[in-house]
């Protein structure tokens, strides 16, 4: 299922970019470092930390008043600790969002975007402390919020933030040849963003990321699983096109 929408989402930025007349398409192209931490993992008493590094593309359209916006996100381990335990793990996380606004505010500098997205998530992990060193898959999916800040601070600077809400996110549960699908859960998303302009179709990038998600408590086969709750960031740096 992943594979399938990561070409989607790269096929709408290939036919983005194809398409005459785009002249207010930008592409960010971003490398992360950071961490995730839990504080619950399919159990209210095992708690986590990861340290990753991610790639993050967004893609925006800019049509008068519309704006218009592909999101993705790829976070692979570095290391991870579950219950003081390190050791050679699995994790990763990808993160995807197509989305909608409108402008409804603009003054001098700054502009405003307010409106509705799909998002996407996928976590897959595998750590002796967490069911037995299973291989362990979540999905979730589901309509979210999404709003968008553009500030022109001076001649060549900029700076943006992008934040994305899907609070009724709903999760499927994998491990094994067995999944449990329709768990209730959540995710959030958010990037803020400087910017130079080197040249008029390169710009610089410096800022942060980061997010959350849950997936709520849940039975499989007899066992009732836990909830999951993390929280991750980290620093971007990266540059920006404009075609």
């Amino acid at each position: 299922m992943a594979r399938t929408w990561i070409a989607v989402l790269t096929a709408a930025l290939v036919l983005s970019l194809a398409a005459p007349g785009l002249a207010q398409f930008d592409v960010k192209a971003q490398l992360t470092y950071g961490g995730t931490s839990y504080s619950s993992l399919l159990d209210k008493e095992t708690k986590g930390s990861v340290s990753e590094w991610s790639v993050l593309a967004l893609g925006t359209y800019s049509h008068q008043d519309l704006l218009f916006n592909v999101l993705y996100q790829n976070a692979n381990r570095l290391n991870m600790t579950v219950n003081e335990v390190e050791e050679k793990s699995t994790h990763g996380r990808s993160f995807a969002n197509l989305g909608a606004s409108y402008r409804f505010l603009q003054e001098t500098g700054m502009e405003v975007y307010g409106g509705l997205g799909y998002s996407l998530m996928w976590l897959n992990l595998k750590h002796s402390a967490v069911r037995d060193n299973a291989q362990v898959g979540l999905a979730g999916r589901g309509f979210s919020g999404q709003a968008a800040v553009r500030f022109t601070l001076a001649e060549n600077f900029s700076a943006d933030a992008y934040f994305t809400a899907a609070p009724w996110l709903k999760w499927e549960y994998t491990q094994g040849n067995k999944s449990i699908k329709q768990i209730d859960g959540s995710a959030y998303h958010y990037q803020l963003g400087l910017e130079y302009d080197v040249t008029a179709q390169y710009s610089v990038r410096l800022g942060v990321q980061g997010g959350s998600y849950s997936v709520g408590e849940f039975k499989y086969d007899v066992d009732e699983l836990g909830p999951t709750s993390a929280g991750y960031s980290g620093v971007t740096v990266g540059v920006t096109v404009h075609f």
